[in-house]
This record gives C-alpha cells, sequence and structure tokens, in this order.
C-alpha cells in the first residue's frame, strides 16, 4: 500500500484549486469541484484545495457528510474570509440538522442582529467589487503563495462565483508565472441572477474592465455551457482560442445500485402511500427562480381533474425563498391556493438524502428563472437528475439545459411561466405513471454524462497547458 501511494506521488503533479464554496459546504458551486477531485488523481492530477473557513457563518448551506465523500489525504487548506456576508448569512448558514433556536430571547436577539448586519452590509455592498468575498481573495494569495512555493505546484485552477477567486488566481499567475484556468460556472456579466438595476453605473462598468482583465490573462477560460462559450467569444472575438466548454456532470458513486424501475426503497418522499404520483424538488428559489408558477400549475390542474388532488404530490426539499421574507410569502400562496394537503414543504436535506428523495421520485422538477438570458445557465442539479434517472420536467427558458433535455429525450420542457402548459405536462407525466410507462433516463445517456469524462477533459488541458501548448 505505501508502495503504492508513493508510486502515485511519483507520476502525478500538483494543481491549486482556488474554491471558495467546498465541502463541508453544501451549496450549488461547491459540488462541480468535489466531484472532480474524486476522479482527477486517476488521470494524473493531485488537486491541493484553498478554500475558506468551516464556519457554518461562511457558506449558506452545510453538509459535513459532503466532505467524508473526498479522498482522506486530499489536501485542503482553508483561510478566513473578511466579509460583512458572514454575519449576514449566519442565521441561515446552519449545519443540516443543527439546534434550531427556540428561546425568545435568542429569536430576539437574532433577528436584531440580522437586521443591523443586514443594513450594513447594504451600505458596504456597492463598494465590494466584484463581490463580498474580495477581502478573502487576498487572503487566498498571500496563502496561494505559500503553497506554490512549498509544494510544487504546476499550475493553477480557479472557479467562481464568486469571481474574486479568479482575482487570487490573476495574482498568483503574476507571482510565478504558472497556467491559470479560470473556470466560469456562472456567467459574470452576463450573469441573470444579478439585478443590474440595482448595481450603479460605475460599478458595472468597473465590473466589465475587470472581466475583461482576467479572461485576457488566463490561458484558458473554462464555462458550462455552449451558449455561455458563445456569449464569451462575441463580446471577445479576439480571444476565441481561450474559451472551452466543459460541462456538468454526475457522479455514479453518488447512486449506487441500478436505477429504480419498481417501487421505491424506504419511506416515501411524500406522505400519503405508495399509490400517489410523487414530483419532487430538490434545490433553493432566489430572486427571479420561484415555485410560484408550478404552484398555480398544480392548482389550474386540480381544479381541471378534481379527482387527482389525492393521486398527485409535489414536494420541494431546499429553501423555499431567497430570504425569510420570501419563504414565507411562497408558503402562503401555498396556503391561499389550497395546496397544503398536496405539498410537502421538506426544508433543507444532507445531499445522500437528496439523492435518495431523487431516485424515489415519479417526476423530477427543474425551476428555471423567468429572465431571457437563463438560458445562458445549465445547473448542475439536472446531472444529477440524469444520474436518479428519472423522468424530468424542466420549466426554463430556452438554452443549453433545455436542448440536453429535449435531444436526449428525459422528459418535457415547458416556459417557466407558463403555467397551461406547466399543468399540461403534469398531466401527460401523470398519465404515463398511471399506465405504468414512466420512462427512466437510457444507460447510454447516463454514460455520456459522468464524471469521470469531464475529469479527463480537465486533465488534458492541464497536461497542455503545463506542456506549453494552448489547450
Amino acid at each position: 500500500m505505501r508502495d503504492a501511494r508513493r508510486e502515485r506521488i511519483l507520476t502525478t503533479r500538483r494543481f491549486l484549486l482556488v474554491a471558495y464554496y467546498f465541502p463541508p459546504s453544501a451549496s450549488a458551486g461547491a459540488f462541480r469541484w468535489t466531484r472532480l477531485c474524486r476522479h482527477l488523481r486517476s488521470c494524473g492530477w493531485d488537486p491541493v484545495v484553498l478554500t475558506t473557513s468551516t464556519s457554518p457563518g461562511f457558506y449558506l448551506d452545510v453538509d459535513p457528510a459532503l466532505a467524508r465523500t473526498l479522498p482522506e489525504d486530499l489536501r485542503v487548506v482553508r483561510v478566513p474570509s473578511w466579509e460583512w456576508g458572514t454575519a449576514y448569512r449566519l442565521p441561515r448558514g446552519c449545519p443540516v440538522g443543527a439546534r434550531p433556536v427556540r428561546s425568545l430571547r435568542e429569536r430576539i436577539a437574532r433577528r436584531v442582529g440580522h437586521e443591523v448586519r443586514s443594513r450594513i452590509r447594504a451600505a458596504l455592498a456597492p463598494f465590494l467589487v466584484p463581490d463580498e468575498q474580495v477581502g478573502w481573495a487576498a487572503r487566498a494569495y498571500l496563502r496561494g503563495r505559500t503553497l506554490i512555493d512549498r509544494l510544487g505546484i504546476a499550475a493553477v485552477v480557479t472557479t467562481g462565483m464568486p469571481h474574486s477567486a479568479h482575482l487570487a488566481g490573476w495574482m498568483l499567475k503574476r507571482h510565478r508565472r504558472l497556467p491559470w484556468v479560470a473556470d466560469y460556472r456562472d456567467p459574470w456579466i452576463s450573469c441573470g441572477y444579478i439585478d443590474r438595476n440595482l448595481r450603479a453605473r460605475w460599478r458595472r462598468a468597473i465590473e466589465a474592465r475587470l472581466e475583461a482583465l482576467l479572461v485576457r490573462d488566463a490561458d484558458l477560460n473554462l464555462v458550462t455551457t455552449d451558449t455561455a462559450r458563445c456569449d464569451f467569444e462575441a463580446r471577445y472575438p479576439a480571444l476565441r482560442g481561450r474559451f472551452r466548454t466543459v460541462t456538468n456532470a454526475f457522479d455514479p458513486a453518488d447512486f449506487p445500485g441500478p436505477p429504480r424501475g419498481g417501487p421505491p426503497r424506504g419511506a416515501d418522499p411524500v406522505p400519503g402511500g405508495r399509490d400517489v404520483f410523487r414530483v419532487v424538488y430538490c434545490g433553493n428559489f432566489f430572486r427571479k427562480r420561484t415555485p410560484l408558477f408550478a404552484l398555480r400549475a398544480l392548482r389550474r390542474l386540480f381544479d381541471a381533474h378534481p379527482d387527482l388532488r389525492s393521486r398527485i404530490r409535489l414536494a420541494f426539499y431546499g429553501s423555499f425563498g431567497f430570504d425569510e421574507a420570501t419563504g414565507c410569502w411562497n408558503r402562503e400562496h401555498v396556503r391561499t391556493l389550497g395546496l397544503e394537503r398536496q405539498v410537502h414543504l421538506g426544508g433543507r436535506v444532507p445531499h445522500a438524502e437528496a439523492v435518495r428523495l431523487e431516485r424515489d421520485a415519479d417526476l423530477l422538477l427543474l425551476v428555471g428563472g423567468t429572465d431571457l438570458d437563463d438560458g445562458l445557465h445549465l445547473p448542475g442539479k439536472l446531472f444529477e437528475y440524469v444520474g436518479a434517472s428519472r423522468p424530468v420536467l424542466a420549466t426554463i427558458r430556452g438554452g443549453d439545459a433545455a436542448d440536453l433535455v429535449r435531444r436526449e429525450g428525459i422528459g418535457a420542457v415547458v416556459a417557466p411561466d407558463d403555467e397551461a402548459a406547466i399543468a399540461g405536462a403534469l398531466y401527460e407525466a401523470y398519465q404515463a405513471w398511471a399506465c405504468g410507462g414512466g420512462r427512466t433516463v437510457p444507460s447510454a445517456v447516463r454514460e455520456r454524462y459522468r464524471i469521470e469524462s469531464k475529469a479527463r477533459e480537465v486533465a488534458d488541458v492541464l497536461d497542455r497547458l503545463v506542456a506549453g501548448g494552448r489547450a
């Protein structure tokens, strides 16, 4: 065993991964590189991860079990983050299963503290460019210099959001002239998640210049969709060779055993027995990604077919709103629509439990935003749904996600705000299930979106850059 480990060390090269979100963070941004880090060693590359502290205040969601899915000897270096977001997120950033706040005094103290910190954050936010994590980027750069000098790092990879991670990579590249790959999990200037009306014109101009600088100086820029790559190339035509698409993927290790073909294992994901059609959504809602259209479509379906009220259940797992007020507003819509018995709000659950719920569902719901530029995004959740091998109802705008669902024949695609079309797609999926249909994802499709192939793509990029070529 020791000789095998020594041989691996001698035949692999190290790269520094600068990633703000990393286990135990269960934020969506953590999963892409968590999965890649499990498999890059078999491709000849040993990651050294530079991330932020494990304090729950730094993360929206924390799942300690995620860290146990990584290689035991993976080197993970953590540096604290200077940001008001730490205090701002603390009320929501508690580990899955943490003790709830019970006493009135504790609830009042948290509420007052949350309000004060939120106001301070709102006042400071316009000046934190490109994002709140810019202070963390400075500390990551300083620690990264030490790691590069001590560990013989051959390349640097940064992943954002937050895009401050790319600032750290840019400074590290200048420090040692190492090859640098910037991974844009989400677009920057073109990001539809950010309300451009809330950003001052001077700040948008600074961010545009900053994006241009970092895109130009990176040896290669990775994106997760062809649409995002075309967007970058259209805005930077002189840099067409600097962009490459490496999509997200699912890890078969998260889905042990063959895909479900018969009755589900274990407890029902939705109360009501096993004779109901179970629709499951796992993920968070924020800003323009909302459950309201799906809820109204479900009510429309029940109005047209009252007998289905006892046959269909819709379950949401994750944050039911961007903040507490939005979550309360969404829950109120469940009540006013008369769907309390048909809609189950399960809250945040560990990732392993979310995977089980997805696999035991009869239909998986994928909700996109209502912006026209939402097609730039290809949610990592969709690939997890492919791994679960269950049919998908995608309420999304056109783009790579819609193309994937249609091309691979894994479900239906409708506009996110078309309640009639959503209701019709739900009814068709229910009819197929009631007739014993209920398609699964073909094994050939699952093979195309395994994480192992994406790890080989990333390793090939690093091999070429370190060899002095252009990836």
